[in-house]
């Protein structure tokens, strides 16, 4: 089985995005809410953004090399990349209790993905 890349969603993405600068983030434009694109990782969360609305985030470790080496390894173990992780992380949980205690936003969510599916816009 192979991974499919990930379908956005408008309203987790400013969720999130809400989230992520209240934690000090610098996420400004809401165009990046809903970013498409291939991505390096491999992941199941592109199968899962087909069958219900749902978001993935990533977050940057200054390095001087791309992943998988040694001096990615030095960059992820500083203060900066755990501080950055546990944003993501936090932004994530915080997008995930709000999407689940307001009945609104959950249906705004679900709404916009099954217009999406309607009118083909998955792939």
């Amino acid at each position: 089985m192979g991974y499919d890349d990930v379908v956005p969603n408008r309203v987790l993405g400013a969720l999130c995005r809400r989230a992520f600068n209240h934690l000090g983030g610098s996420i400004l434009s809401p165009e990046l809410d809903i970013i498409k694109g291939a991505t390096q990782a491999s992941s199941d969360q592109g199968n899962v953004s087909y069958a219900m609305p749902s978001i993935s985030l990533g977050f940057q470790i200054e390095s001087e090399e791309g992943p998988h080496n040694p001096r990615f390894a030095d960059a992820a173990r500083t203060w900066a990349a755990h501080d950055a992780a546990l944003r993501a992380g936090k932004s994530l949980a915080s997008t995930g209790l709000e999407i689940l205690t307001d009945e609104k936003t959950l249906a705004d969510a679900k709404k916009e993905f099954k217009e999406m599916l309607e009118n083909d816009e998955l792939v």
